[in-house]
């Protein structure tokens, strides 16, 4: 029901969706603006929000067409580059090591998931044996041999992290 910026400073809104140039609008035509380049996950709680304070004429309704704002829909087009080595996780390098890598995406991975979800890959790990490919993730954690039970919880942790990032593909079968 408010702006939380005065409306002569209004002027250009970026997102990873799209860039609204609101300058002189009137507050509908913002929001509408603001809207279109919203994450689609929260447009309709946007509408409705600003339906309630009146903001939006009652009848409103989002352009199909800015209805597909999602995370999925950037890395489908991003990923083509990517693949030619475009838009790396560290453009301007890094010293992390490939392991740190793997073990930080994997961590946020995990971390990002329901906590209901995350209690199920836990179980879940508990029962699984540990890849022998999983060695340089472990002992870059100091896990590969662990002395208590905290220990060994932990590099369960880690392994169901990785396991659910996908960053341990299951090994070959031992003849």
């Amino acid at each position: 029901g408010h702006c939380s910026i005065p409306k002569h400073l209004r002027d250009i809104i970026v997102t990873e969706y799209g860039i609204a140039d609101v300058r002189g609008k009137p507050d509908w035509q913002v929001i509408d603006a603001i809207i279109k380049i919203a994450d689609s996950r929260f447009q309709d709680e946007l509408i409705e929000e600003s339906k309630k304070n009146g903001k939006l004429p009652p009848d409103y309704v989002l352009p199909g067409e800015y209805r597909q704002n999602t995370p999925e829909k950037i890395d489908a087009m991003l990923r083509p580059y990517q693949s030619d080595g475009h838009f790396v996780a560290f453009p301007f390098g890094t010293d992390f090591t490939a392991e740190e890598v793997a073990l930080g995406a994997s961590l946020k991975t995990l971390n990002a998931k329901p906590r209901s979800q995350v209690i199920k890959l836990l179980i879940k790990e508990l029962f699984k044996p540990i890849p022998p490919h999983a060695g340089p993730y472990l002992a870059r954690m100091g896990l590969e041999n662990p002395q208590n039970r905290d220990e060994k919880i932990k590099r369960k942790i880690v392994l169901a992290a990785m396991r659910a990032a996908n960053r341990l593909q299951p090994s070959m079968p031992q003849l």
